[in-house]
């Protein structure tokens, strides 16, 4: 296989991008998040979600990852159902990013040629308690803001809301597994329009 970020159709076999950052840049947790859009159209299943990271302490670090709807002003608005993903813990690895991934039981859903945020939220640990530090790609950098980070949170509650935050330009190793759904098409669900059904947690 190959590296890879965002979302795309295999499971990456190796580190994409070769510098590494900590979520938050402030000591204790934190949670980051990047946009991306979902390639092609229809309704998506999400089978698997990931990303390269290390715990930079002796001491291991929980996180989990999860999806997010566009806010117009970009930035991680609603969750989507059922992309919360356990616990992962990141050991030390001798410093190194390595691949940390959760395969979904119940495939959260997602629709081609929209974006969305996929997301990261960080336990902390060490002597000045940080976040873990993931890979990115430094050559490729995104955007201003399609890309942020927020500060001074406390694992395991995620942010009641990403409105505040701080922009960067990091390109991840964030990355989700994605499989059109045979017959999927944006359409109205139960009456209602797609695009508001889009606006909450499904």
């Amino acid at each position: 296989m190959a590296s890879g970020n965002g979302f795309i159709t295999y499971s990456p076999d190796s580190r994409y991008g070769s510098s590494d950052v900590s979520i938050s840049p402030k000591l204790g947790d934190g949670a980051a998040g990047q946009k991306f859009t979902v390639p092609g159209s229809g309704l998506m299943e999400i089978s698997e979600i990931g990303i390269y990271g290390f715990s930079p302490y002796l001491d291991p670090i929980n996180a989990k990852m999860r999806i997010f709807t566009n806010n117009a002003s970009v930035y991680p608005d609603s969750a989507i159902s059922n992309s919360e993903t356990a616990a992962m813990s990141f050991s030390n690895n001798s410093g190194k990013p390595y691949k940390k991934s959760y395969t979904y039981s119940t495939k959260p859903q997602v629709y081609g040629g929209t974006d969305y945020w996929l997301a990261i939220l960080s336990d902390s640990a060490g002597l000045y308690p940080v976040t873990i530090r993931y890979s990115y790609n430094a050559s490729a950098p995104v955007t201003s803001g399609y890309t942020v980070d927020k500060e001074y949170q406390t694992y395991a509650t995620w942010p009641s809301s990403w409105s505040t935050h701080n922009d960067r330009t990091y390109n991840s190793s964030m990355y989700a597994v994605y499989i059109p759904v045979v017959g999927g098409n944006k359409k109205r669900m139960g009456g209602v329009p797609y695009a508001s059904t889009m606006r909450g947690v499904w």
